[in-house]
């Protein structure tokens, strides 16, 4: 009975890790926070609070562009990634070389890279939909861009902290 219990309740948890990283009210996070928020804007919460700074990835057309690409953002905050329509991501890169994973540019650096993997949004879904959010750790610059295809290279960038 108590195996049940601990077996049963393993499920429950599972399963709501599994709905906060793809419910637009919930984000998924290497540090396991999860916070709501608007597209493009930022919300900032009482003392003690942290903020969270939204970045719309692409839009309802498709376009090939994070909304805003650049921002400023302190230690602790979170930027929570929201997926509009399309096939997108978000790479950690370096300013060196925008469109190459910073594993691979700079491996020094790799123990702080992030890759949200591909977030398929089809055209009759719901926008805003799948999220991906990260803790900034530094304040130093973090450049980011979508690996699908060749939007890095159509101008799909942005940063963090320029």
């Amino acid at each position: 009975m108590h195996f049940a219990k601990i077996l049963s309740t393993s499920i429950i948890l599972a399963g709501s890790a599994y709905a906060q990283s793809s419910s637009s009210s919930s984000s998924s996070s290497s540090s396991g926070s999860s916070s709501s928020a608007t597209a493009s804007s930022t919300s900032s919460a009482a003392s003690g609070m942290t903020t969270v700074h939204v970045v719309q990835v692409s839009d309802s057309s498709g376009a090939l562009t994070f909304s805003p690409n650049s921002l400023t953002a302190g230690v602790g905050d979170m930027i929570q990634y929201q997926f509009y329509k399309g096939n997108h991501s978000v790479v950690m890169a370096s300013f060196d070389q925008p469109c190459v994973p910073i594993q691979e540019s700079d491996p020094s650096n790799a123990a702080n890279a992030f890759f949200s993997g591909f977030m398929p949004v089809e055209n009759t879904s719901d926008f805003g939909r799948l999220t991906y959010t990260i803790m900034v750790k530094d304040t130093n610059p973090m450049w980011y861009y979508c690996a699908q295809g060749k939007h890095c290279e159509g101008g799909m960038v942005g940063v963090i902290n320029p």
